[in-house]
């Protein structure tokens, strides 16, 4: 007989999450022990502070008031708790959102402990630590929030918080363990993996980045530093990545008009005299790789970007 699929294999989206954390935090009384500790104790490291049997009187969550993510409503010892949680899966902040939503808090006005939490099941890179830090929010990522979920007193018996278990555990192996050698075997994890833990030696003057497209594939860019939205960046997406074919682009996506203008025939003369890029002229496509190199392990996989990263700064910089 065949295991139960995971059902966070399916629930992927921020949604999902949010709904799993709003029903493990209004379990804090749950009858069933592994369900009710779980709760108290990711309450007890949310909050700071030590909850025994019987502090809290009442809990109550809230799913998008004004956009914020989960709001939780905790009475302990009759003082008023409030946990602000912006969940994350695999996006960052945008739009400024995380002081907005500490304005929008401030304005209601209630005498009560405010926490502010921003909660992602992924790796953070320094820039949105730097960002998130500067707004005052307190960071759990995966690396955080596996200590939390892997380390219970109780193993879990209650089917959702079994899986919500595994499958933090899961993504922490995926996204910090080593990675597996066969690079046509990875998943989305281990492509963001590898980004972080890499041996590629980055020049000073490249801007070297990595982001999530919905879920579907891992795409890894680098550019000119200070040049987004300037300049030509190189891009490979996980998803290019079949048959252990290495496929490498520059494009020009969001490039300003006023810099294609300018720059754009020096920047296909530069492609022109690249041994390792072809020119295209689609309009959001000028250079692909010249061949489609064969990719089967982590040091062939580093040894080709780095030739290309390389390549890059020479024709471009």
């Amino acid at each position: 007989m065949s295991k139960t699929k995971n059902l966070f294999s399916y629930a992927t989206k921020e949604l999902s999450q949010d709904a799993f954390l709003r029903w493990l935090f209004e379990n804090w009384n749950s009858n069933e022990k592994d369900v009710k500790e779980t709760s108290q104790i990711v309450l007890k490291s949310l909050l700071n502070r030590e909850i025994v049997s019987g502090d809290i009187t009442k809990i109550k969550t809230y799913s998008q008031v004004n956009s914020i993510d989960i709001v939780v409503d905790c009475w302990i010892d009759d003082i008023k708790h409030i946990i602000i949680v912006e969940d994350k899966t695999y996006s960052g902040p945008h739009d400024d959102q995380l002081k907005k939503y500490k304005e929008v808090v401030s304005k209601w006005k209630q005498r009560c402990v405010i926490k502010y939490i921003y909660y992602k099941t992924s790796l953070i890179s320094d820039e949105e630590l730097s960002q998130i830090d500067k707004q005052g929010w307190e960071i759990y990522d995966i690396r955080r929030i596996h200590s939390i979920f892997s380390t219970l007193r109780v193993s879990p018996i209650n089917n959702i918080l079994s899986d919500y278990v595994e499958h933090i555990c899961t993504l922490y192996k995926e996204l910090t363990q080593i990675l597996p050698n066969d690079v046509s075997k990875w998943k989305l994890n281990h492509w963001m993996n590898f980004y972080y833990h890499n041996n590629l030696k980055i020049p000073e003057k490249i801007d070297f980045g990595c982001s999530n497209y919905r879920g579907l594939y891992i795409y890894l860019v680098f550019n000119k530093r200070g040049g987004w939205k300037k300049h030509p960046y190189a891009e490979i997406r996980s998803r290019d990545f079949h048959d252990n074919k290495f496929i490498l682009k520059i494009l020009l996506y969001d490039t300003q008009q006023e810099y294609l203008d300018k720059y754009l025939a020096g920047w296909k003369q530069k492609i022109a005299s690249s041994t390792l890029f072809k020119s295209q002229n689609y309009k959001q496509q000028i250079a692909i790789s010249r061949e489609t190199e064969k990719i089967y392990t982590v040091k062939e996989l580093e040894s080709t970007l780095q030739k290309y990263i390389d390549e890059y700064c020479r024709i471009m910089l």
